[in-house]
């Protein structure tokens, strides 16, 4: 393939308040309100691609009415007492593969092994300079790699080390999705 194509990606960064211990977070400046006594702020910051845009107003409201409560009621046994779930930050934008926890993910449409591999080196090589940069410097569209400019971490499924497969990953799930995963 000449071209990656690039799809809508919208990072939300959920937040809510929990019960919690307040001193081992003094300093945060970047939490909306101070949550009162004996409660913290938390939040997630997932990364969703999809084909087609389905549009910011869609996306708030997918996040605020289902995705964020079920992600709290999965997690229920860390949370403590949830409330104030809210969107602190949504970030459109449109790149070849997404962000997932320490593997990256693009849609299948055909590509070979090498196509994809190539591919991801590409988005790698456009990421991988901003990631020693500070936070407060880095620029709007940058995006976090968890270790992928590493290139001899990739590998294919979540398999343990002396088990995984080359990249990128074609298990039932990731066809199941319609996705190329590459975990590193």
């Amino acid at each position: 393939m000449s071209e990656d194509p690039r799809y809508p990606i919208y990072s939300v960064e959920l937040c809510w308040t929990q019960d919690g211990d307040p001193s081992q977070y003094e300093g945060q400046r970047w939490w909306p309100t101070d949550p009162g006594p004996g409660r913290i702020w938390n939040s997630v910051a997932p990364h969703f691609m999809y084909k087609e845009d389905p549009g910011e107003e869609w996306v708030r409201n997918h996040f605020l009415t289902e995705w964020g409560p079920g992600y709290l009621t999965e997690h229920a046994e860390k949370i403590a007492n949830p409330s104030d779930l809210r969107i602190r930050r949504l970030r459109r934008y449109e790149e070849t593969w997404c962000l997932e926890w320490f593997s990256h993910k693009t849609f299948d449409v055909g590509q070979t092994d090498a196509e994809a591999l190539a591919s991801f080196a590409r988005y790698v090589m456009r990421h991988e300079h901003y990631q020693d940069w500070h936070h407060d410097e880095r620029p709007e569209g940058w995006v976090c790699l968890m270790g992928a400019e590493d290139r001899w971490r990739w590998h294919g499924g979540n398999q343990p080390k002396d088990e995984r497969t080359d990249p990128p990953c074609r298990c039932k799930h990731c066809q199941k999705q319609g996705v190329l995963r590459i975990n590193h």
